[in-house]
């Protein structure tokens, strides 16, 4: 029983000013659809005292409104002296309504330029530039700026020029920075004097960045690198080599993310990746790296040594992987614990520690893809992995690759029949080369031991393991017994979660599992309630309810399942709705888990029934 205790109320005109003024700072930093200053605007309308609270509260009135003249003129009058927030979001506008905004944003600039502590602009792909390109030609003039926040963005970079251009006269008046993003942005002979700027920069993200050479890049990260946390590089071509001045590598000791995006393989000299040649950081530094390959195999291989060399140097030693597919390519995520992630971790709660993602052109195959990431996954030690997931992927894409290289592999998650057949296709290869064409037995070598060689508990989701009224050869049920029976040893134990399967189908896997050792979430169409890939459903299935059978099927802690599943080993057992009828040789009964939900008690079911 839940005993509930009525929390003391309190009305909120009794509430102490200071946290009325802190609600309404709040609510007008909500940035979307102006919604912030919408909400100011009607909450000054609701009562006399809190109008004079507002208006004599300069703070929530400075996040600048662009949406209406009035609304802008007004929100500049109310914020007084604070330091301003400008936010231009031309996505989806076209001419005339981008310019009319871009207008009101050049007219606040100059009213409250030396005060304004944030500007942000954001351009579509059908955002006339012209549009912006005078919003930044603002930042000029004879007093000092307040500028803290830089961030010019730009989601398409299919124009004839770049969208935003910065010069000296830009960077005059600029004290110092703690956020600066440049997107499709032209450095016009700026590049070498932004690190003045930088020394107390918090974030950077540099997106095809023009006229930006490599000695500047390292100044600019050089001056930030005692406070500097977030480092995003992405689809950057440095303009020249360096000159042989740097005397060591820059540590930057605050840094949390560093993600380097849209590296285009083979890499060469002018590439951001050989940025990683010259900073140190922490080891618990989360890393994302995404790479396009763009060649043949051999040769991408070959061109790789940059990054290789710099995970190889990490030494890590992770336990828990996700792999999965991305657009054109595979995602390997890299955990040092045992995690309990839902399928596709789509609230990266907890966040990898290392994030692999390659990507295939027109140009290259899908084993290129598989090739890349393989060696990338053999130099960040993935040899000391466990515990591997995988999402459902492209039966064509030879990823098995990837898990060759953790040999010490002991449970596997996989979801779908397409999943399933891979890996049936890499264990057969090794026996007989000539059944698929999905592998070449030297693809799945390694070092001393044959595939999936340390494999003990492999847990299936969203597969039909009914075996009436489909034909044997080409079933779900019969690719993983093939699978099962193919494996260098028995497993100990079977997991099936969100599957179609009944007592008897239960019964003749079991057959292929040491002790006939089975765990079984009872739902004999399991895969009609597979939870899908969109992030809130399956958030929701993954994480929401603390019964909710784990999408990983690693369901290890004994503690926590303790409560929540029942050992059957009777041969007829029948309660509230649920149904186990296992058959065969009492002697050798099959252990069937049953996932009642977190209250097993409330259903009459206390310990284990031993028939």
């Amino acid at each position: 029983m839940h005993h509930y205790f009525p929390l003391p109320t309190m009305s909120i005109a009794s509430l102490p000013v200071e946290v009325l003024l802190r609600i309404f700072e709040c609510a007008s930093d909500a940035i979307e659809n102006d919604e912030g200053a919408k909400t100011i605007f009607r909450l000054a309308g609701l009562c006399r005292d809190w109008r004079a609270l507002l208006l004599d509260y300069p703070p929530a009135w400075s996040t600048i409104c662009l949406a209406h003249p009035v609304a802008t003129e007004l929100m500049l009058q109310r914020s007084k002296t604070a330091p301003i927030t400008i936010r231009l979001d031309l996505r989806g506008c076209v001419y005339p309504e981008a310019e009319q905004q871009a207008s009101m944003a050049r007219r606040a600039l100059e009213r409250a330029l030396t005060r304004t502590r944030e500007l942000v602009v954001i351009v579509g792909a059908r955002t006339p530039a012209q549009s912006v390109r005078g919003v930044v030609e603002m930042l000029r003039g004879p007093a000092p700026l307040a500028l803290e926040t830089l961030e010019l963005i730009a989601y398409s970079q299919s124009r004839a020029r770049p969208t935003y251009t910065i010069t000296p006269d830009n960077l005059a008046q600029v004290s110092q920075l703690t956020t600066l993003s440049l997107h499709d942005t032209l450095l016009d002979e700026a590049d070498g004097l932004l690190a003045a700027h930088c020394t107390s920069l918090v974030h950077l993200k540099l997106r095809a960045i023009q006229g930006l050479s490599l000695p500047a890049s390292l100044d600019i990260i050089a001056a930030a690198q005692g406070t500097l946390e977030t480092l995003e590089i992405d689809s950057l071509e440095l303009s020249n080599e360096l000159n042989n001045t740097l005397t060591g590598p820059i540590h930057l000791s605050a840094l949390r993310e560093l993600s380097l995006l849209g590296i285009e393989s083979p890499i060469t000299h002018t590439s951001h990746a050989t940025l990683l040649e010259y900073i140190a950081h922490p080891q618990n530094t989360r890393i994302t790296i995404r790479v396009r390959a763009r060649t043949a195999a051999l040769h991408v291989l070959n061109a790789q040594a940059t990054l290789t060399t710099y995970l190889a140097a990490r030494r890590y030693e992770f336990q828990s992987v996700l792999l999965g597919p991305t657009d054109m390519g595979l995602r390997l995520r890299c955990w040092p614990g045992r995690e309990e992630l839902d399928l596709y971790n789509v609230a990266g709660d907890p966040p990898a520690l290392l994030d692999l993602q390659v990507s295939h052109a027109s140009d290259a195959s899908l084993r290129t893809t598989a090739s890349v990431l393989s060696s990338l996954a053999k130099a960040s030690n993935v040899a000391t992995v466990g515990r591997a997931v995988v999402a459902p992927i492209d039966e064509a894409i030879p990823w098995a690759r990837v898990l060759v290289r953790m040999p010490n592999l002991i449970e596997l998650s996989v979801n779908d029949h397409k999943s399933l057949r891979n890996l049936r296709h890499a264990c057969m290869v090794s026996s007989d080369p000539n059944r698929n064409n999905v592998y070449m037995p030297a693809e799945l070598a390694s070092a001393g031991a044959p595939f999936l060689a340390n494999l003990t508990t492999l847990s299936v989701y969203g597969l039909d393991l009914t075996t009436t009224g489909s034909e044997e050869s080409y079933s779900d049920h019969a690719e993983l017994a093939t699978f099962m029976g193919s494996l260098p040893r028995r497993l100990q134990k079977l997991r099936v979660y969100h599957c179609n399967m009944r007592a008897g189908d239960c019964e003749s896997l079991a057959a292929l599992v040491e002790n006939a050792h089975v765990a079984w979430d009872g739902i004999e169409n399991g895969a009609a309630s597979l939870p899908n890939s969109t992030p809130s459903t399956v958030a929701e299935a993954a994480g929401a309810q603390e019964h909710a059978v784990p999408l990983l099927g690693t369901a290890e802690r004994e503690e926590r399942w303790r409560k929540a599943l029942l050992q059957v080993q009777v041969m007829n057992f029948e309660k509230d709705g649920w149904t186990v009828v296992p058959t065969g040789n009492p002697q050798a009964p099959v252990h069937v888990a049953i996932h009642f939900g977190p209250f097993p008690e409330q259903l009459g079911l206390t310990q284990a029934v031993d028939g």
